[in-house]
């Protein structure tokens, strides 16, 4: 099982398989660059197009996952692996997960939400902690 599930207001990739995971840097129209293996604690400065984790957390960009025709930028926060064991069933692996905008085949911005009327919102690259 491979999925992208909404929870807790962000995107998460849910799975109990390998994952292969394209290992891809992505640069903003701002010239921001996030790299495999960079630790962040923030994405963006604006509120409502940032996201940032409680003080003390981190996560790693690991790469890009393609799923059903949409490209994710997958992020690991390890502090979470074992609240996520102790909640869910220990098979299951979670991720935070970005859906990546690409216009012409460069970065844009990240996409996070439920989609529908609940809508989404942008996540822009302009700025990493």
């Amino acid at each position: 099982m491979i999925d992208i599930l909404h929870k807790w207001g962000a995107d998460y990739l849910a799975f109990d398989e390998p994952i292969n995971l394209d290992p891809v840097a992505l640069c903003s129209p701002l010239n921001i660059t996030i790299q495999p293996g960079q630790v962040v604690t923030q994405i963006g400065k604006k509120r409502r197009s940032s996201f940032e984790l409680l003080p003390g957390f981190s996560m790693i960009y690991e790469g890009l996952l393609t799923l059903d025709r949409i490209r994710y930028a997958i992020f690991h926060c390890p502090a979470h692996d074992q609240k996520q064991l102790a909640l869910f069933e220990p098979s299951i692996q979670y991720r935070y997960a970005f859906a990546c905008v690409f216009v012409t085949g460069r970065f844009q911005c990240f996409l996070s939400g439920p989609g529908g009327p609940a809508g989404m919102r942008d996540i822009q690259l302009d700025y990493v902690a």
